[in-house]
C-alpha cells in the first residue's frame, strides 16, 4: 500500500496494518538473533556445541520460520492469497532455483576443470630432485 494513501484508511485498519508490520518486524530480529547466536555458539565452542547436525537442522528451522514471516507479514501471503499471488510465487521460486543451480553447476565444472592431477607425490618429488 502507498504510504500516501494510509491517511485514507479508517484508524482501526491503521492500527490492525501498523501492529501487523511491527509483529513481522521484531520476529524477523528475533530469529535473524537466532540464527546469530547458533552459529556465534558453535565458533564460540570450538565446533563442539551444538553438533554439526544439530547446527544444520535449526539454521534450516530457524530459515524456514523466517519465510513464512517474510511471506506472512510483508509479502501478504497467507490463507486469503489468490492463485495469482501463489502463481507469482512459484515462478520467483523456480527463478532462484534456476540461478543458484546453474550457479552451482558453473562453479563445479570450474573447479573440477582447474585440479591439478596428482599422482602418488610425483609432482613433489620431481621438484625437488630438480
Amino acid at each position: 500500500m502507498d504510504i500516501h494513501l494510509l491517511h485514507r484508511l479508517p484508524i482501526n485498519l491503521r492500527i490492525i496494518m501498523i501492529r501487523n508490520y511491527t509483529i513481522g518486524f521484531i520476529s524477523s530480529i528475533l530469529l535473524t538473533a537466532a540464527g546469530f547466536a547458533l552459529i556465534w555458539g558453535h565458533a564460540a565452542s570450538h565446533h563442539q556445541f551444538p553438533s554439526h547436525t544439530v547446527l544444520f537442522w535449526g539454521i534450516l528451522l530457524v530459515a524456514i520460520l523466517q519465510l513464512v514471516v517474510q511471506m506472512r507479514y510483508f509479502l501478504h501471503i497467507g490463507r486469503s492469497s489468490t492463485l495469482r499471488d501463489i502463481v507469482m510465487l512459484a515462478l520467483a521460486a523456480a527463478i532462484v532455483l534456476l540461478i543458484v543451480g546453474g550457479s552451482l553447476w558453473i562453479m563445479a565444472n570450474l573447479q573440477s576443470s582447474h585440479e591439478i592431477p596428482y599422482k602418488n607425490n610425483e609432482v613433489s618429488v620431481q621438484a625437488s630432485q630438480d
